[in-house]
């Protein structure tokens, strides 16, 4: 098999090649090169952007992470910043693949709040529920990359856990992540996230009002987990049923929700 392939030295002339047909991205070819190998996308040529310096950076301006879409896993994990901001998003990365995989795997198409998207002049930023549209599906246009992604700091309490059917290198049955703040004695800007139980990653948002500017009790944690359950829309598959992935949102939300008696107790 022969494939055409070109290097591209800087984003712009990146742009320009996307321009002109349709391309294969290679950024780390974690994905791309398996596929290659099971004689997939044979017909496209390659455009390999996974030495453009210029898309991998951890920058922090104007009160949010900013981080570029070439950024690796590993590079994630060694950054002294993110270790204090964003310690949920380690927690998740940490669970992804093995080392070698996250030598090479990019941040681009994983994680992200907001993202923003390059073409040849003009340059558009989107919430990551407006990116991401199914399985395998976003917005991104043939002729688009990847610029960077970017997050507002996260309140203090942080939590993350995954479901798998291993302890690592596993793919997630469930997922849940939790962020909140506090204040006199009631949880702040809480918000409850979901991963592997619906099309794309959720936020649980009728937990998450109910939960708000409330005294927490350990009746409302058991209340949330459950409102949190019934808003996945999880299928049943090879790893699980539909009805357990639901009854592990339920366990894990209220797992991640408990420590928060105690910080609600102490922000009186």
């Amino acid at each position: 098999m022969s494939l055409e392939y070109i290097r591209p030295r800087n984003v712009e002339e990146a742009l320009e090649c996307l321009l002109s047909r349709t391309f294969k991205i290679l950024a780390g070819g974690t994905d791309l090169v398996i596929q290659l190998r099971e004689g997939r996308h044979k017909d496209l040529p390659i455009l390999d952007i996974s030495r453009l310096s210029e898309l991998r950076f951890i920058r922090e301006k104007d009160g949010k992470t900013v981080i570029g879409a070439l950024t690796t896993l590993s590079d994630l994990l060694s950054s002294e910043s993110l270790r204090r901001t964003a310690p949920v998003l380690l927690a998740a990365v940490r669970e992804i693949g093995s080392v070698q995989i996250r030598n090479m795997g990019t941040i681009g198409t994983r994680f992200c709040q907001i993202v923003s998207l390059g073409r040849k002049g003009r340059t558009r930023t989107m919430p990551l529920p407006d990116f991401l549209l199914g399985p395998c599906k976003t917005v991104l246009e043939s002729c688009e990359l990847i610029h960077s992604v970017s997050f507002s700091t996260p309140p203090v309490y942080q939590h993350f856990e995954k479901l798998g059917e291993r302890k690592a290198q596993a793919i997630s049955i469930a997922s849940t992540a939790l962020v909140s703040g506090f204040k006199n004695g009631r949880l702040k800007g809480i918000r409850v996230a979901l991963g592997s139980v619906a099309p794309t990653v959720i936020r649980a948002k009728q937990a998450e009002a109910f939960l708000e500017s409330r005294p927490l009790t350990p009746d409302m944690i058991l209340d949330a987990g459950e409102m949190a359950a019934q808003e996945a829309s999880p299928i049943s598959d090879v790893r699980a049923t539909a009805a357990y992935r639901r009854k592990m949102v339920m366990a894990m939300v209220t797992r991640g929700l408990w420590p928060c008696l105690k910080e609600v107790g102490e922000s009186r």
